[in-house]
């Protein structure tokens, strides 16, 4: 429509008008407000959560310093305690130089009981000599009783025999 005209005289008036865009004003700025309050509850939430975040994470940072500080004061202990590598040089030569010493010794002995003390070699002949003698010894009583358990054997067999044929 193109409005008022004389023929058709429109409705609206100034009040009319102030009152219909004072309405559609109100409902709009409810709604703004409205909007504006979600926005506000929803930038605050994350404000929150952003806080419990970073309590968060400062106390994790603050546990992993303690552990950190921790693992370093362990090993400044463990260093304090630990040879130089001056002193374990010369301790390993020094243990080299009486490992070698400790070798010499045990060749020398080695050598002296290979070799033996002075008289071990007519020591040792006499001993095998009376071991043998000893084994002839034994083997000769052997022998004998031998000799004797069949001689008796035999009186035996014929003592039995001869009461059997009477």
């Amino acid at each position: 429509m193109s409005g008022e005209t004389e023929e058709h005289v429109s409705g609206w008036t100034v009040d009319t008008l102030k009152a219909y865009f004072d309405e559609i004003i109100e409902r709009e700025t409810g709604r703004i407000d409205a909007r504006f309050e979600r926005e506000h509850n929803f930038i605050m939430s994350l404000a929150e959560e952003r806080r419990r975040a970073q309590d968060k994470f400062e106390a994790t940072i603050g546990e992993r310093f303690a552990q950190v500080n921790e693992f370093r004061g362990a090993l400044d202990d463990l260093g304090k305690d630990m040879a130089t590598r001056r002193e374990l040089e010369a301790l390993s030569s020094s243990l080299g130089v009486r490992a070698d010493q400790n070798s010499s010794s045990i060749a020398e002995l080695r050598s002296r009981l290979d070799i033996g003390p002075a008289g071990l070699a007519p020591l040792q002949a006499y001993q095998q000599k009376e071991a043998g003698r000893q084994e002839g010894i034994g083997a000769s009583i052997g022998l004998i009783v031998t000799v004797i358990s069949v001689t008796a054997a035999i009186i035996g067999i014929i003592v039995v025999l001869a009461n059997h044929v009477q």
